[in-house]
């Protein structure tokens, strides 16, 4: 996988927290999204991953028990955006979904902070002229949608 040289981040406005090659450890998943934000936003942002690995035990620990990576987004209003990232492939999508339903008080806390999303981008492989590429699709997850109140909608991101 090609890794993002100093020169195209900058291009990017983006001033990694850390540098994808110490990434090492890290599900491709989280690396894919941390790496289509960057290439894709157009304000400032930031983004980490905050997922560690135990190399002794081989279990991987996300923050708050939910988060692979966060993004950290100045917007053109002059707000600050925290966004949660949970990154996972087309077929685990309802088992993270089930994931942050059980932690729902964590889920609450964070999107009570304000100014604070979480974000659920799955990925899958797709036929594009002729090639097979992988595309994401991102789902925002709110309180009302963690409690069975409304259905959420995945949408396809960074559509050609």
């Amino acid at each position: 996988m090609n890794q993002l040289c100093l020169k195209e981040l900058r291009s990017h406005r983006l001033h990694p927290i850390q540098p994808f090659s110490e990434m090492k450890g890290t599900k491709i998943k989280t690396i894919r999204t941390v790496k289509a934000i960057a290439r894709h936003q157009s304000n400032k942002i930031m983004v980490a991953n905050v997922e560690s690995f135990n190399h002794h035990s081989g279990h991987k620990k996300d923050l708050f028990g939910i988060f692979d990576a966060l993004a950290v987004e100045r917007q053109a209003s002059g707000v600050t955006l925290i966004r949660g990232l949970q990154a996972c492939g087309s077929n685990d999508w309802q088992e993270h979904i089930r994931k942050l339903q059980s932690n729902i008080l964590t889920c609450e806390l964070w999107l009570a902070a304000g100014n604070t999303t979480i974000e659920l981008w799955g990925w899958r492989k797709v036929k594009r002229r002729g090639q097979r590429v992988f595309r994401p699709k991102m789902q925002l997850i709110t309180l009302a949608f963690l409690k069975g109140e409304e259905t959420g909608q995945a949408t396809e991101v960074f559509e050609d």
